[in-house]
């Protein structure tokens, strides 16, 4: 008996075989979930078990029964608003191929249907947002900027989980009266999409299924996670993926493990892969000893035999090649013809969602039709998924593994070549959209090119802050900026600078925002060195809300690094932060004798007066928080008049909230955004590695 190479196989390239019983438990569950009780079941196992297939499977028995299914891939590692995007689609059962106008207009009709018409602004806002071809492995697992979000509360002593919550971008601009009251705390999109999914699963049973959950960002997991949460009541099931050594979320009730096939079932696979031909009992048994009932291992073992049409008489079993996975994957690998290996080599760069614009970008010798057909053929077989229809659609490998493999079969210098052109490719349109900032930075690095990257997150960055610096949306994606920057050159030895300046940049955002707990972890732990006199007198001041004691310490030690007549006015918010650190340490007799002293010197000297009346305000303030009112009004009503005759308002206004007993904490972020303003409004300068003048 021979293996026919050219013998009819499966019609899906990975055929479920073995998972009956699993596909069963699942759809019970569902079942179950449709009659009133919410399901959350998690799929965990190693990558090439079918995680992707099996869920492929329940999404595609579910559409069958007439459930609605929203089928979200997580795998690139996509931000939160083009997970919002996926899920609005799939709720509405709106096509990702149709033009925005038609997804809006299909949302209206669909959001009337459902008495929801009041949350069209809000989907409309999603739909908008979404962006797609994003890579994956820089997003694989929380940065440290990410856990410093998650760790914020040890450091700030103020609320600010608002400022931060994702799940708060965007408001309704007007409601009107006739909205019903369920609908008048909506508020943010996943308040909105909790609605619309309570209204379908009204309708119809309702599955949410999410490919490669652990792929998302930790904040797109958490939002995932928030949403999920609210549809316990909800006949709902909420179904996820997730590979072998992630930690399942304690939200997922059951979790169930994908293993290796049973003898049986790798039996039947094979036997389906050769299209019913069947196989020699004894090389039936090799194959499975061989590999362990690892499905892909199996599909790629036949094959190989296929290819090379082994002779599996009797005699010749023994001698029949058993290849490992590597090298099965190296031989079919090769055996595509030059074309497709060079868009498959592509697609793995470029990474999961690639589009025909992109892995053609990186093959400069062949043109969007030859990429067009070369992926038709990938699809087909068992390498490619698409999603989507024509040119539009995205490809992404079947299986991790198949992409880290892949990218194996370059050489150090050929990868580097395709990075630096991938890089370019996201870098033309990266000022109007972050993801491909983003990507075109990631694509930099592996090329090995960061002074390229750090150069166009510069101009991107400048763009940013001259258009609308006062705008949210402007901070919120230099904030984004910054921190992609950090992670990218966190503690290369060249680019200190470089790290020192975006940290600053980034604790300054932050302390414009007065969430001063993140101001102090981008200040000290994200910076490199702390040598500069600014940055000290920055982390020293906004410690103030933080850490008084510290606060202290690092204003003390900042003091005599100030240069004394260029630096003068620095000098005296450091002196009157450490008046108020010592006042709010308990030290009230240091602070007032420190004033004293700080007056003295000041003296009547013309040139000093703005030095003077904020020593005088910090005095009467400390004063008058130890009940030293009448004492301390004399000090106040000076620095008010001082402050009155330079037409300051804000210091005017800080005066008053302070005769009104405005709580300490809040007069101390007054006090704060007073004084730190001036050092925030100084000009944002990266130097180059080679670039001695910054301090």
């Amino acid at each position: 008996m021979s293996v026919d190479p050219n013998s009819s196989s499966s019609t899906d390239p990975l055929p479920l075989i073995g998972r009956q019983a699993l596909v069963e438990t699942i759809l019970s569950s569902f079942e179950a979930a449709a009659q009133g009780g919410a399901a959350h079941i998690a799929v965990k196992g190693p990558s090439g078990m079918g995680k992707s297939r099996l869920i492929e499977e329940i999404v595609q028995h579910a559409e069958a029964q007439g459930s609605r299914v929203a089928f979200i891939a997580c795998r690139p590692g996509p931000r939160e608003d083009q997970l919002l995007a996926r899920l609005a689609l799939g709720l509405l059962a709106i096509s990702p191929e149709q033009p925005p106008s038609e997804q809006v207009l299909h949302a209206e009709r669909l959001l009337r249907d459902l008495d929801l018409e009041p949350l069209l602004e809000i989907i409309d806002s999603i739909l908008n947002g979404d962006e797609v071809e994003m890579t994956d492995e820089h997003r694989r697992a929380p940065s440290k900027v990410e856990q410093m979000r998650q760790t914020q509360d040890q450091f700030d002593l103020d609320d600010t989980e608002a400022d931060l919550d994702i799940l708060e971008a965007t408001e309704i601009a007007e409601r009107p009266d006739d909205i019903p009251p369920t609908l008048r705390s909506v508020s943010t999109p996943v308040e909105a999409l909790i609605e619309i999914s309570e209204a379908v699963s009204k309708q119809a049973p309702l599955l949410l299924a999410f490919d490669d959950l652990d792929a998302a960002t930790q904040q797109g997991l958490t939002m995932i996670l928030s949403l999920t949460g609210r549809l316990y009541d909800l006949p709902v099931m909420v179904l996820g993926t997730f590979s072998e050594g992630f930690d399942v979320p304690p939200e997922f009730k059951d979790v169930l493990t994908l293993g290796a096939l049973p003898h049986d079932g790798t039996l039947a696979l094979a036997n389906v892969r050769l299209g019913g031909a069947g196989l020699n009992s004894r090389l039936a048994e090799r194959l499975w000893e061989h590999t362990s009932g690892h499905p892909l291992h199996v599909i790629m073992q036949v094959d190989h035999w296929r290819a090379v049409n082994v002779d599996t008489d009797d005699d010749a079993i023994e001698r029949v090649p058993l290849l490992s996975l590597e090298d099965a994957f190296r031989a079919a690998f090769t055996r595509l013809d030059l074309g497709q290996r060079s868009t498959l080599v592509a697609a793995a760069v470029l990474g999961d969602k690639a589009r025909i614009t992109g892995l053609a970008a990186v093959q400069p010798d062949r043109t969007q039709d030859d990429v067009f057909n070369d992926l038709q053929s990938l699809i087909h077989t068992i390498w490619l998924s698409r999603y989507g229809v024509g040119r539009r659609a995205t490809y992404q490998f079947r299986t991790q593994i198949m992409r880290l493999l892949t990218l194996d079969t370059l050489g150090v210098e050929k990868r580097k070549e395709i990075e630096l052109k991938a890089g370019d490719y996201y870098a033309v349109s990266a000022p109007r959209k972050l993801n491909k900032v983003e990507n075109a930075l990631y694509h930099y690095q592996q090329a090995g090119t960061l002074d390229r990257a750090l150069a166009m997150l510069d101009v991107v960055a400048s763009q940013v802050r001259n258009a609308q610096t006062d705008s949210e949306d402007d901070q919120t994606r230099l904030t984004q900026l910054y921190e992609r920057a950090i992670q990218l050159i966190d503690n290369n030895v060249d680019y200190r600078k470089h790290q020192a300046a975006y940290a600053e940049a980034l604790g300054d955002i932050y302390t414009s925002r007065e969430e001063y707990g993140l101001a102090v972890r981008a200040y000290s732990d994200y910076s490199p060195t702390i040598s500069s006199t600014t940055l000290l007198s920055k982390l020293g001041l906004v410690l103030l809300a933080i850490d008084p004691s510290r606060a202290i310490t690092v204003l003390e030690r900042t003091i005599p690094a100030t240069r004394p007549y260029e630096d003068r006015d620095l000098r005296w918010r450091l002196e009157a932060g450490i008046i108020w650190g010592l006042s709010l340490t308990g030290h009230h007799y240091a602070a007032i004798r420190r004033s004293r002293d700080l007056l003295g010197e000041l003296g009547s000297t013309v040139s000093l007066g703005a030095a003077r009346t904020l020593i005088r305000g910090t005095m009467g303030m400390a004063l008058y928080y130890q009940g030293e009112r009448e004492e301390a009004s004399v000090h106040l009503e000076s620095a008010r008049a001082g402050w009155g005759a330079r037409d300051y308002h804000e210091g005017v206004v800080f005066i008053n909230q302070v005769l009104i007993d405005t709580p300490l904490r809040d007069i101390t972020r007054l006090w704060l955004r007073m004084v730190l303003r001036p050092l925030l409004e100084q000009p944002i300068r990266t130097a180059s590695p080679t670039d001695e003048t910054r301090p």
